[in-house]
């Protein structure tokens, strides 16, 4: 391999992982995050969870019930994960994976939902994020390998018998690319039933092009074609398929491809990173293929922090679009009865279409 070009993205990747570092730091405990121990991670989170988010229904306690795992990207690439099984003798599992910058137990914290409606969860970092092997960045070109590799991994390992994918961001952009890329093997061979999307985006041309408008006025819009073109031209200098067209999701939908399951998408009008008309268009072309599809839209939310800002409309969306798909009323009770939410009355389940907007 020649030298390695670093591009705009690799540096605000960095420039992330500094601030989100900073803001981890406040609540850990130095001496218990040496050598980046689960314990350690666990109680940092805790910490963040109960100062930060203001909400202790979110804090883990059951630290023995977590396993850190190595398992490798379908490309061969060496990633880290954990797995969270708070309920041992189940056998529906829940993948989560973070956003851009994140780390897996940010992803874990936000799924913590679905350990009280019976699952158990495997979060990950993907490659250049967390404990896995450095990459090049590519606002998940190359990590849509990495979620492939860690549904192979799960699959072989745990044999689900119900799979179901939740990303947030840059996750959620790759759950949303996998469930129509590989729609039918994930259907038939690891029994995916549902995906959860929050505050993606549909391609790198509308993720940077909203960004642009919001932050990079200095770039002309007669230039931002001329400007994509090059920074594409920078990645394959690293990544030599690197293709923008094909991280298309609305052309993957236009050109036939068939979803593997029902899908739920959220977001905020005001994300100051990723556009939520990208999740209004995505939920448009889904929903032809499953009544049961739902999206979520708040007037006002914070990139990724749907679960802390809007905690209870949130969760109870998340809670109602799974028992749509898996009717098990008496674990989705026990978990609106734990999270304290309202009760669901599960013969008026959303339909197809429909728009759930919250302030």
């Amino acid at each position: 391999m020649g030298k390695i070009r670093l591009t705009i993205i690799d540096r605000i990747n960095g420039i992330f992982k500094v601030i989100y570092k900073t803001l981890e730091n406040n609540f850990a405990n130095k001496k218990l995050l040496k050598g980046n121990s689960i314990e350690g991670n666990i109680q940092k989170m805790n910490n963040l969870m109960i100062n930060f988010y203001k909400n202790k229904k979110l804090i883990i306690t059951d630290i023995q019930n977590i396993e850190k795992v190595t398992f490798y990207a379908s490309d061969g690439r060496k990633l880290s994960g954990i797995l969270y099984e708070p309920n041992k003798k189940s056998n529906k599992w829940l993948i989560a994976s973070h956003w851009f910058a994140g780390h897996k137990y940010w992803s874990l914290y936000h799924a913590k939902v679905f350990a009280k409606l019976g699952y158990n969860i495997f979060s990950f970092d993907f490659r250049n994020h967390g404990e896995s092997e450095s990459d090049f960045e590519t606002m998940g070109f190359l990590e849509i390998r990495d979620l492939m590799g860690a549904i192979e991994f799960l699959t072989q390992t745990k044999k689900p018998k119900i799979l179901g994918l939740m990303g947030t961001s840059m996750g959620g952009y790759a759950a949303s690319y996998v469930n129509v890329e590989f729609g039918k093997e994930l259907r038939n061979k690891h029994n995916l039933k549902f995906v959860i999307s929050d505050v993606p985006y549909s391609s790198f041309e509308s993720l940077l092009i909203h960004v642009r408008n919001l932050y990079l006025k200095i770039i002309r819009k007669s230039n931002i074609k001329k400007y994509l073109d090059s920074l594409e031209k920078n990645i394959k200098k690293n990544v030599i398929d690197f293709s923008m067209k094909e991280m298309n999701i609305i052309l993957k939908y236009k050109n036939g491809k068939i979803p593997a399951a029902p899908q739920l998408f959220m977001h905020g009008k005001n994300d100051k990173t990723t556009p939520h008309a990208d999740s209004l268009e995505m939920a448009f072309y889904h929903s032809k293929f499953f009544y049961k599809d739902e999206i979520q839209i708040y007037n006002y939310s914070p990139h990724t922090q749907a679960t802390r800002v809007h905690f209870p409309e949130h969760t109870r969306a998340i809670i109602k679009f799974e028992n749509s798909i898996i009717h098990d009323n008496d674990f989705t009770t026990s978990a609106i009865n734990f999270f304290e939410l309202e009760k669901i009355d599960y013969s008026k389940l959303l339909k197809t279409g429909d728009v759930t907007i919250d302030n």
